[in-house]
């Protein structure tokens, strides 16, 4: 769920350029597989690609104006997949804030096999809610491993 006193107290304009990518974020960015999940689609985002998810959003033309970028990104779910260097995991989360909800589990698990086959996703391969560090540009964030892809789709 949003903090609405982080929401307020950052602002939108700012809100809108913590979510845009920073120089300190071209190399994660571009090492992973991002997504959103729109009605229940999966939108996956070229593979290398160092857009953020409100510029993918944007490019797709989900988000036309900044008012709208708050309720959007609490009303959809999004994510990425990192794979090599040690890495398989996919993280979902949602919300400005990069949190999550128990609601989320059921989108996920009904949209989890086609992910699997969209990013060829192994039974070893973690699912987590939430970034994949629990601090983003100063803000604190929290993450929970959900299980093994193995486990979740038995």
């Amino acid at each position: 769920m949003i903090n609405p006193e982080w929401v307020i107290d950052m602002g939108i304009e700012s809100i809108e350029q913590f979510l845009r990518t920073s120089r300190e974020d071209v190399g994660f960015h571009g090492s992973r597989n991002m997504f959103w999940i729109i009605g229940g689609d999966v939108e996956i985002a070229p593979l290398g690609t160092t857009m953020s998810h409100l510029e993918m959003a944007e490019e797709k033309g989900w988000i036309c104006d900044s008012g709208g970028i708050v309720d959007f990104f609490s009303n959809n779910v999004r994510g990425f997949y990192l794979k090599g260097d040690g890495e398989d995991r996919i993280h979902f989360y949602k919300g400005v804030d990069f949190s999550f909800d128990e609601g989320m589990m059921s989108v996920v698990l009904k949209i989890l096999p086609k992910m699997r086959d969209l990013l060829d996703l192994n039974g070893e391969t973690g699912v987590y809610f939430g970034p994949k560090d629990s601090v983003i540009k100063g803000v604190n964030c929290d993450i929970r491993f959900i299980g093994k892809i193995k486990n979740l789709l038995e």
